[in-house]
C-alpha cells in the first residue's frame, strides 16, 4: 500500500496501412509513493493521505488517417479533340494521389505528474496535476513542400506535430454542520497548445 508501480503494453494493428507497417508495439508505465504511509507523515495528525504519482507513455491511433492512402489513385484528367472538325475526343486519366508506402500511425506521448491529498480527516482533498502530451506523426498532405505546378498529386505523409500541456487542479471542502452537509469545491485548468512541426510556407 505504500509503493505501486503499473505497466501496460500493446500491440497495435491497422488495415489501413502497408503489410510492414500495420503492427507496432507500444506501452506505458506509472508509479505512486503513498507518503502519508510513511512513520514520519503518519504522525501528523492534519494529514490523511498524501500520494505522488507519475505515468509516462506513448500509443498509436489510426482514426485520423484514411484508408488506401499508401497506394496511387487516378482520377480525370482533361482529354484532346481530333478527327473532322474535332468531333471526336479521348478523355485522359491523371494521377490524382502519390501513395505512401512508409504512412503509418499517428503517435501519442504523455506524461503526467501529480500529487493527491487529504487533510483535517479528509475534509479538505487537493488533486493537482501536471500533463503533457505530445502528438507526432500527424496526417497532412504535404502541399507546402511540393511546387505549385504538381496538381492535386501530393502524398499524405506523418509530419505534422503539437504539443499540449498544462495544469489541473481539483479542491473540495467537505464538512457538516448539524444535519446539513456541504461540499464546496473549485476546478482549474491552465492548458496550452503550441504546433512543434507544421506543414506551411514560411516567409
Amino acid at each position: 500500500n505504500k509503493y505501486i508501480l503499473q505497466v501496460n503494453s500493446s500491440y497495435m494493428g491497422s488495415d489501413k496501412f502497408e503489410s510492414g507497417n500495420r503492427f507496432k508495439p507500444y506501452g506505458a508505465v506509472g508509479a505512486a509513493w503513498v507518503i502519508s504511509q510513511e512513520d514520519f507523515i503518519s504522525e501528523l495528525e492534519a494529514i490523511n493521505f498524501l500520494k505522488l504519482k507519475a505515468s509516462y507513455g506513448k500509443m498509436g491511433y489510426d482514426n485520423s488517417i484514411d484508408y488506401y492512402v499508401h497506394r496511387n489513385e487516378y482520377g480525370g484528367g482533361g482529354g484532346y479533340y481530333f478527327g473532322y472538325q474535332n468531333s471526336a475526343v479521348e478523355w485522359a486519366n491523371r494521377i490524382s494521389q502519390y501513395g505512401n508506402p512508409d504512412i503509418t500511425f499517428e503517435e501519442s506521448t504523455e506524461l503526467n505528474v501529480g500529487i493527491e491529498s487529504g487533510f483535517f480527516a479528509n475534509k479538505l482533498t487537493l488533486d493537482v496535476n501536471y500533463f503533457n502530451q505530445l502528438r507526432e506523426g500527424m496526417p497532412v498532405i504535404a502541399r507546402s513542400s511540393l511546387p505549385s505546378y504538381v496538381w492535386g498529386a501530393a502524398s499524405t505523409v506523418n509530419y505534422n506535430a503539437v504539443r499540449n500541456a498544462g495544469v489541473d487542479l481539483d479542491l473540495k471542502l467537505s464538512d457538516k454542520l448539524n444535519d446539513f452537509e456541504y461540499t464546496i469545491g473549485a476546478n482549474l485548468i491552465y492548458s496550452k497548445s503550441v504546433y512543434e512541426t507544421i506543414d506551411e510556407i514560411v516567409v
